[in-house]
């Protein structure tokens, strides 16, 4: 059963920022009573959540960290960055080793 106010977002819940941290978060785009958004506010948090408006669609929300690795970006209808890579088994190190769920690493530690 969902708590409202625990700092936890669980079913039937939008966000809950929890009882103390709506308080110190100004603008409080999550009502700490309902645990739904505020009037007027689209997201509560997230990297693609400002000001508790969702950033635009092909906004960077996070930079690829290497070869096997993509730049991710906001898509205009979510708060969440997703994390995506490329395709397992890409050749990478200079065609040496294999990406490997977003890493670059010896195809033999897949075993």
């Amino acid at each position: 059963m969902a708590v409202c106010g625990n700092g936890e977002v669980e079913e039937d819940e939008i966000c809950d920022c929890g009882k103390k941290g709506c308080a110190e978060m100004p603008p409080p785009c999550c009502n700490p009573d309902t645990c739904k958004l505020s009037d007027g506010s689209e997201c509560s948090s997230g990297v693609c959540c400002n000001s508790c408006k969702l950033k635009q669609k092909g906004e960077v929300c996070r930079l690829a960290h290497d070869e096997c690795d993509v730049t991710e970006y906001c898509n205009g209808t979510s708060e969440v960055c997703e994390d995506l890579f490329v395709q397992n088994g890409h050749p990478c190190e200079n065609r040496k080793w294999i990406c490997i769920n977003g890493t670059c690493q010896s195809g033999e530690q897949q075993c």
